[in-house]
Parts: C-alpha cells; structure tokens; sequence
C-alpha cells in the first residue's frame, strides 16, 4: 500500500499516512526518522539540532527545507521555524 504524506495527500483530497507535523514534533532536536512518500519521494523527517524542520530527498542525498521539497505547496506544513 502506498503512503502520501501531508502536502500530496491534501492535494489527492485525503489523510496523510505521513503527517510532517506530528512526526516533526515526536523529534527530538539532532534526530530524524525514515519515511517514504509514494507521491514527492520524501524519505526522511527531520529536527536539526536548532529545532528546524528538515526534509531528506534520497535523489538529492542532502537535507531540504520544506519550500525547497514542496514550493508553494509547503504552507499546508505547520511546523516550520
């Protein structure tokens, strides 16, 4: 079964299997944990060690911020510093 996250299952027009906000806020700063988002290729969530929210793309093999991932998708994450 394929999981979407927050911003491809809003814009598919239902539940997130993958919710970047709640998993962000169960990291502690410095952390991140494994995800695979079938619809963005979003493979990793993570909190640096300032508390930033940062997105890990495998293709790109380097941490993201959310507007790099998303664009102007990204407002429908809330979690940002």
């Amino acid at each position: 079964m394929a999981d979407f996250c927050t911003v491809c299952a809003d814009k598919m027009g239902f539940k997130p299997d993958i919710d970047i906000d709640s998993e962000y806020g169960s990291l502690e700063n410095g952390t991140y944990i494994q995800c695979l988002c079938e619809g963005c290729t979003l493979d990793a969530i993570g909190k640096s060690e300032d508390g930033r929210l940062i997105l890990g793309k495998y293709e790109h093999d380097k941490w993201l911020s959310k507007e790099q991932h998303f664009g102007s998708r990204s407002s429908k994450i809330n979690s940002f510093s």
